[in-house]
Parts: structure tokens; sequence; C-alpha cells
């Protein structure tokens, strides 16, 4: 920890950017809330990471496990609809490239099922977006297992 006398405007810059997100944060699990609560908010489940999700498709077959490397579709979107990405792929768990929810979200689901996630942008993609995602995208991620 750096010693008070001697902070600097780049400490004080940190401390800034670090408040400023976490307000963004806050009022993005608001927003999050409030689309939950317009959009059939019965069926949603609240997960760890500030994320819901609700089944939309429920089967009786498999259950996806980390083991396993099933093939997924993902359709994701801004919360407003904008389509982001529309990939189908073989899901690979010990890669780091699935976003922690719909890591999380695909080992609640079985085989054929289909699952709605809404992930606010602290747990997706945060404050740099990818080549597809912008900065501080909340998305909506539909999830089909086949």
């Amino acid at each position: 920890m750096p010693n008070r006398l001697h902070a600097t405007k780049e400490d004080s810059a940190v401390v800034a950017l670090v408040m400023m997100n976490q307000r963004l944060a806050e009022q993005t699990d608001k927003e999050l809330l409030e689309y939950v609560k317009q959009h059939d908010p019965e069926t949603y489940v609240a997960g760890a990471q500030g994320y819901w999700y609700k089944k939309i498709v429920k089967t009786d077959a498999h259950a996806i496990k980390e083991d396993m490397s099933p093939d997924v579709r993902l359709i994701m979107s801004t919360l407003d609809g904008k389509m982001l990405i529309d990939s189908r792929q073989i899901v690979n768990f010990s890669d780091n490239d699935l976003i922690v929810p719909i890591r999380e979200v695909l080992l609640l689901m079985r085989t054929g099922e289909q699952t709605e996630v809404l992930i606010p942008w602290y747990a997706a993609y945060g404050t740099t977006g990818n080549q597809f995602v912008p900065p501080y995208a909340n998305i909506k991620v539909v999830i089909e297992t086949y």
C-alpha cells in the first residue's frame, strides 16, 4: 500500500477510476433487475456474479459436465436487441475463453436445452470489450446445447 504522504496523481486517478466503475456496476445491477422485472421476473434466477438466467427449453437429457465438450450455440446481443455474436462451437471447459457466467450456466444445463443469460459488463467483457462486444456492454446470451 502506498504511503499516503507520498501519494501521487496516478494514485488519485486509480482511486477515482475504481470508484467510477463501482458506481457503474451498481447502476448496471439496477438496470438488469429492472429488465428482469419487465421480462417475466418469475422465471429468472440470480447467479452468483450479478447475472440472471432463465431456462427457455428444458429436457431430461444428459447433464453437461466439465469433462465433456458440448456442442453449443451462443447468440449474444445487447439488452436492447442489437446482435453481437451468433456462433456454434464445441466448448472445452479447460479453455479460458468462456466468460464465467456462461461457464456456470452451461454446467446447470442438459443436452438439448436453451437458456437465456443476462450478463453485466463487469462479468462479461469489462471496460475494454472485445472485437464484437463494446466496452461496458451488458449482454443477453441465449445458450443452446446440442
